[in-house]
């Protein structure tokens, strides 16, 4: 619920609670074409990776509302967690090539499972319309702008380059989702 305090059409609310998280990441890459060194030529290969993760922790926000004429308001929010997470990635690698002139195919399979803490921060910008009908119904619609930001959850396996090849090395990338929601509601 929202409370007002910073003027007659503007109420602020502070909310905490949990945060789950469930994300699935998928990576397929053919190369084709090649290259050549000294020692070898790679004439083809596939990668596939996975990155499957779960998590829970603590989530604070604060949330806003400016109420505007004919039953629109302004909203903002904002919220940060703390997330405990399971990480489970997989990689696997095929490739043709050939070492001193001679054919081979290479198979490489990596998997890692392990628990981590992650945070996560979380924003919303939107219009909402609500109206408000009989003594304790109200319909509201809502278009916002929505972005979540994981810290290093992108952990699939990749190699580093060409010249360190099959050396392996973690990325630590960021994750951000984001882009317009819309929602309806009808609250009693």
């Amino acid at each position: 619920a929202y409370i007002g305090g910073l003027s007659k059409s503007l109420y602020l609310k502070l909310h905490a609670g949990l945060k789950a998280v469930f994300i699935n990441q998928l990576l397929h890459a053919a190369y084709k074409g090649g290259f050549s060194d000294l020692n070898g030529t790679m004439i083809t290969s596939n990668a596939q990776a996975k990155s499957n993760s779960w998590g829970l922790g603590p989530r604070i926000g604060i949330g806003s509302r400016w109420e505007l004429p004919k039953g629109f308001s302004l909203l903002a929010d904002a919220a940060a967690a703390f997330a405990l997470s399971q990480i489970d990635t997989k990689r696997k690698d095929f490739s043709v090539g050939s070492v001193a002139n001679i054919l081979q195919d290479l198979t490489t399979h990596v998997e890692e499972s392990f628990w981590v803490w992650r945070p996560l921060v979380e924003s919303k910008i939107g219009l909402q319309w609500a109206w408000c009908f009989g003594q304790f119904r109200r319909l509201s619609l809502e278009t916002a702008y929505e972005a979540q930001l994981y810290w290093e959850q992108n952990m699939m396996t990749r190699y580093a380059d060409q010249p360190a090849f099959y050396s392996l090395f973690n990325v630590r990338g960021n994750l951000i989702l984001q882009g317009l929601s819309l929602t309806a509601s009808l609250e009693y």
